[in-house]
Parts: structure tokens; sequence; C-alpha cells
């Protein structure tokens, strides 16, 4: 991932809360979006999804389960998303891992991205894009945390 890093546009604004790109390991996908360009040159369209991201700890709390911390709400867009396999979108969305790789075997960006969603529970999938950017990465406290 650190060889993709840098073409990913705003990873900062991720890398700053977290020190690191987090692997998205049990994330959660609240919000999926497909946008068609309204052009007549007929662009592919963009895809966003919003998830929640944190990092594990070590720490148990009195309920036995392991403490998070930097719980993120994430925005990632995709532009000129193609082959787009998504399934299973639900009520949680769970994913193992977000897996970001070069269409192009020697590693080149400008032939674009192949994102694949490793499944939990709820949605994966793969596709392809040609960009993506960090649109933006906030704070966020769950509603039954609150």
């Amino acid at each position: 991932m650190n060889d993709i890093l840098p073409h990913i546009a705003g990873a900062t604004k991720l890398t700053e809360i977290f020190g690191y790109w987090p692997s998205f390991h049990d994330a959660e996908v609240h919000l999926l979006t497909l946008e068609r360009p309204d052009e007549e040159h007929f662009p592919l369209p963009t895809l966003k999804l919003v998830f929640e991201v944190w990092e594990l700890t070590n720490e148990v709390n009195s309920r036995g389960h392991l403490v998070s911390r930097k719980r993120t709400r994430v925005t990632l867009k995709f532009t000129d998303a193609d082959k787009i396999d998504l399934t299973g979108f639900n009520h949680q969305n769970a994913i193992f891992w977000l897996r970001v790789e070069f269409k192009s075997p020697e590693g080149h960006s400008d032939e674009g991205f192949i994102v694949t969603l490793e499944p939990v529970f709820g949605l994966s999938g793969q596709f392809e894009c040609r960009g993506i950017e960090v649109v933006d990465a906030m704070p966020f406290v769950p509603q039954s945390a609150a």
C-alpha cells in the first residue's frame, strides 16, 4: 500500500489522524453512492464510500471487548469507476480490509487501480478506477456511545 499512497489525493487527511494508512480491518461502510457524470462523452461514474474506521488497542473494557480509538468517518472517492461488482450491502457492511493495487503489473498509476472490499459481513466486491481521493476524515462518535 505504501507505493500507492502517494497516488491517493488527500491521503494525509487520514494519515495525520492515524500516523499511517489504516488497513480498514473491521471498518464498516455506512454509505455507498454511484454518480453518473452529466456529460455527452459518456465518462465513467464516480463511486463514493463512507467508512467508519478505528484503531484497536490491546486494552479490554468492562464488557470484555477490545478498546478502539481514533474512530474516524472517512469518505473515499473513486473516479472513473469501471467493472463495478459489489454485492451484499446491508445493515452493517463490515470489511476485513480495503485492498488497493495498481492495475499495471509495473505499478503505474496512470493505468488506474483495482479496489477490493474483502467482506466480513455485508458489502463485498471489486472495481477498477482511475483516481482515488480522501474527501474528508472526521472524528466519529457512534450514537450508541454518545
